[in-house]
């Protein structure tokens, strides 16, 4: 559950029965704190698939002008090559992910060497400060700026959670709410394709 405003869900980690119960307040000054690392996404899944998909939530949780949405897709891809995966590859929990501070460093030099100029560069810039670096600020980077994420890719269907998103802000908070949900499509797709293998498998040795 992604709740916007209320803490009241706090009290159901106290009812018998929700000991499972997750309670995740974002923000350093917390006793819930969460970190996620946009950059960190299933195993099993390829690195494409994830870029394609975080340029997705990018889009959905800012108001990005042409031809930031480009732009940003080429960094993010770049602060992956960097650590030394393949676009192709398959995550298997092995790699480092990167970082969103490596991600806007990439994006201020993309920016500079982009071409642009006058207004559009200005245009640009101000995409890059205000969305990107909405995501590094104070409270915020400790959620987001992260090498590892406090909850697993794969863990956020194993138990019950409940995120409060009210000290986030709008843009933050949306980004959150399309990250998991995101990384949890991610998720059901693999299970998904790993049942049809095995079912697969099962029909190749009852012949």
């Amino acid at each position: 559950m992604l709740e916007p405003a209320k803490q009241e869900y706090r009290a159901l980690a106290m009812i018998e029965g929700m000991q499972d119960l997750c309670v995740f307040s974002p923000g350093a000054d917390t006793y819930f704190p969460l970190h996620i690392n946009p950059f960190q996404f299933p195993v099993g899944l390829t690195l494409a698939e994830h870029i394609a998909n975080l340029n997705a939530v990018f889009a959905g949780a800012f108001e990005l002008i042409p031809p930031s949405p480009f732009l940003i897709d080429g960094c993010i891809e770049k602060v992956y090559l960097d650590k030394g995966w393949n676009i192709n590859e398959r995550n298997d929990g092995t790699k480092e992910y990167p970082t969103m501070q490596e991600l806007y460093d990439s994006l201020k030099v993309a920016v500079e060497e982009s071409g642009y100029e006058g207004e559009s560069k200005a245009n640009i810039r101000s995409v890059m400060e205000v969305r990107i670096g909405s995501l590094l600020r104070r409270e915020i980077g400790h959620v987001y700026n992260v090498r590892r994420s406090s909850v697993e890719p794969e863990d956020w269907l194993s138990r019950p959670v409940i995120i409060e998103l009210e000290s986030l802000g709008e843009g933050p908070a949306n980004f959150m709410s399309l990250l998991i949900s995101t990384l949890i499509r991610e998720v059901l797709k693999i299970r998904k394709t790993s049942d049809v293998v095995k079912d697969e498998i099962k029909k190749l040795k009852g012949r």
